[in-house]
């Protein structure tokens, strides 16, 4: 499974240097943001990485109740609550039953720095 799989809405979009192959659906960090690819983009290319809408991911075991804030932990590739040492991703759309591998995320176009 990808990391994040697009289901709905829209939102920012900025261009991307990928410094290696970013494939379909993977989270992308850069600095103090985090980016969804929804297309590949080759190494030395230039493509799309996307701020809004609503994402299918991979998440951290346990529950993660709906409309809770949620960071990417870039370490493990998963969605999780906790705010140490990971990037604010959105909030959770659909609830994160415990022992199931995915959760909905809403992706805002802002930070949480920045009001988002």
């Amino acid at each position: 499974m990808p990391e994040a799989i697009f289901l709905s809405g829209g939102g920012n979009a900025i261009d991307h240097t990928a410094v290696g192959d970013v494939a379909e659906g993977e989270v992308v960090v850069t600095a103090d943001q985090v980016g969804i690819a929804k297309l590949p983009i080759a190494s030395g290319d230039t493509g799309a990485i996307h701020f809004g809408g609503l994402y299918r991911m991979t998440k951290a075991t346990g529950a993660i109740a709906i409309g809770v804030d949620c960071y990417w932990d870039d370490t493990n590739n998963v969605v999780t609550t906790e705010a140490s040492g990971t990037k604010y991703l959105g909030t959770l759309a659909a609830a994160g039953v415990s022992g199931t591998l995915t959760c909905d995320v809403v992706r805002s176009n802002q930070s949480e720095d920045d009001g988002g």
